[in-house]
């Protein structure tokens, strides 16, 4: 299991039991191969029955970053632009398989940096009036312990993806040393044909840095990649 989908599940299991606690009626990954499809994703990663006049409601929860190129320019213009074309692709790919099913499609975006979706504000904002109300506390309460558990979670997780993508990073140097080494020497060959005993080492050095550099670029890409991916 990859770091997204461990992020991605991490932030749906704390959603499901704030559902829980508010006796709401909770099935987690629902939804895969209904329809007779042979499409296996699954639009609710959260179903919650009777959420919507008495229709199930189908949360989907995606983190997405604000700092990809198809959102980097609006996300900074607009606080949250990434979060609602998230909510815009996730509505593209489920509503109509929700509505056959007779479930509200409800993506649930957040970005990186802990920006909240302006459909997931709401859903969190209902569910605290219910837990309000079953738990005697206040709503502002009760919206802040939502907020801070799920923003402890997506923090500690992001940073573990950090710290696994430095090691990517490290692993694309050192796989990038191993082919420098060897168009080094030969490099050092042709530099030999003119300074003969020096040019096979200084073209093996020359060879090898090029490489890592190469290598922790190669590293560098795939963590970025993988930190903006969104589980499906």
């Amino acid at each position: 299991m990859n770091d997204v989908v461990i992020r991605h599940n991490r932030l749906r299991n704390i959603i499901a039991d704030f559902c829980r606690r508010a006796h709401l009626s909770v099935r987690i990954e629902v939804g895969r191969g209904l329809l007779g499809t042979h499409n296996y994703t699954r639009p609710a990663d959260v179903l919650v029955d009777g959420w919507d006049r008495a229709k199930p409601a189908a949360f989907d929860v995606t983190v997405t970053s604000p700092l990809t190129p198809v959102t980097l320019n609006e996300a900074s213009i607009n606080e949250g632009a990434a979060a609602l074309a998230a909510e815009t692709r996730k509505h593209a790919a489920n509503d109509a398989r929700c509505q056959a099913l007779g479930w509200s499609c409800i993506p649930l975006a957040v970005e990186t940096f802990g920006n909240w979706g302006r459909e997931a504000q709401g859903v969190f904002s209902r569910l605290a009036t219910l837990l309000a109300l079953h738990q005697g506390r206040s709503k502002s309460t009760v919206v802040r312990d939502i907020y801070g558990h799920l923003s402890i979670s997506l923090v500690s997780l992001n940073q573990i993806m950090s710290s696994n993508q430095g090691q990517a990073t490290m692993a694309g140097a050192a796989a990038g040393g191993g082919p420098g080494l060897g168009s080094g020497a030969l490099i050092g060959a042709g530099i030999g044909s003119i300074l003969p005993g020096v040019g096979t080492i200084a073209g093996s050095v020359i060879g090898a840095g090029v490489g890592m550099a190469a290598g922790s670029l190669f590293g560098a890409i795939l963590g970025n990649r993988s930190a903006g991916k969104e589980k499906q």
